[in-house]
């Protein structure tokens, strides 16, 4: 357990840990309330066991608390990362990963390996993969679920195909109706077992070809703003009571005249022949470039708004539909 104590007008202890070896953050963790500033871990590998809480004062260098991670990260256990002073957004530190994030589950201890991130108006950095290794995933994954206004940008999850490794194979939490914006940053998502929510103020934007896959529940929620894709999307969920829900419009957003852009959604077991449930409560459209949307769901699939291509391709709905 790592703790700074301070005279009430003094400034917070900063901590630094730096090898060319492995980094272990041990069960009792890093912090508490308002005890430590920054925090910054440089190693060739980082093991992250206990919390990590930072906090800032009013004004000057130690405005903010940052937490910085300089190498891989490895999640064992339940692990809460907070820069949120839960006061002035001006003292909400950042999260900072360098490369890539996964969980030990290679480990005989038996317990879940979770990760929480809550940096309040702190921004979150995400610099490599989540999950994408053999027997890696997490058991959850939580970004900013909460209440924070920061635009989130979450990069490669799993593998990413209808057969690979979920990065996530649990609950999955990502934004809050306060995030400014998601963005999809890579081609492909899996998730898997719990659902994922993934929900913004403002827009959900996704790489080009972006392709999700879960065989669970998945709810994309782009408040006031909508889904915006680019390419061919597609979202997969692949048991027979999944439901897929975008709680929005859902526009293509390539305006180039040689781009293509699809929208495809499948929800149930057998490709979407056995169970599954659509809903859909915005409009489809966009650019013209909008070629072709394919639904398939065989328990319903619930529309609630026009879907609209360049009027030269095929809007398919394959299963029951329901105008709501």
């Amino acid at each position: 357990t790592v703790k700074g104590v301070r005279a009430q007008s003094a400034a917070y202890a900063d901590v630094t840990l730096t090898t060319t070896g492995t980094v272990t953050v041990g069960t009792g963790g890093i912090g508490s309330s308002t005890q430590i500033g920054d925090v910054s871990i440089d190693g060739t590998s980082i093991v992250l066991t206990g919390d990590i809480t930072t906090a800032g004062t009013g004004s000057g260098a130690d405005i903010v608390g940052d937490i910085d991670f300089d190498g891989a990260v490895t999640i064992d256990g339940a692990v809460v990362l907070t820069t949120d002073t839960g006061g002035s957004t001006t003292n909400d530190g950042k999260i900072d990963f360098s490369t890539t994030i996964v969980g030990d589950n290679s480990s005989d201890d038996g317990a879940a390996d979770s990760l929480t991130l809550v940096s309040g108006s702190g921004t979150i950095t995400l610099g490599g993969t989540i999950g994408v290794a053999n027997n890696a995933h997490l058991d959850a994954l939580s970004i900013n679920a909460t209440s924070s206004p920061s635009a989130l940008t979450i990069p490669q999850i799993g593998t990413g195909t209808a057969i690979g490794t979920a990065g996530v194979k649990g609950a999955t939490s990502i934004g809050n109706a306060a995030s400014s914006s998601v963005t999809f940053s890579a081609a492909s998502y899996k998730f898997a077992t719990g659902q994922t929510t993934v929900t913004s103020a403002g827009d959900i934007v996704t790489a080009a070809d972006t392709k999700i896959f879960s065989d669970a529940n998945i709810k994309l929620d782009p408040g006031t703003g909508s889904l915006k894709f680019t390419g061919a999307f597609a979202i997969t969920a692949t048991t027979a009571n999944d439901t897929v829900e975008i709680a929005g419009n859902s526009l293509a957003v390539d305006s180039g005249s040689a781009s293509t852009e699809t929208f495809t959604i499948t929800a149930g077991a057998s490709s979407g022949t056995s169970g599954g449930t659509i809903t859909i409560d915005g409009t489809i459209g966009g650019t013209a470039q909008l070629t072709a949307v394919d639904l398939k769901a065989a328990t319903a699939i619930n529309l609630g708004g026009n879907i609209t291509t360049n009027g030269l391709s095929n809007v398919t709905v394959t299963g029951p539909a329901v105008l709501t």
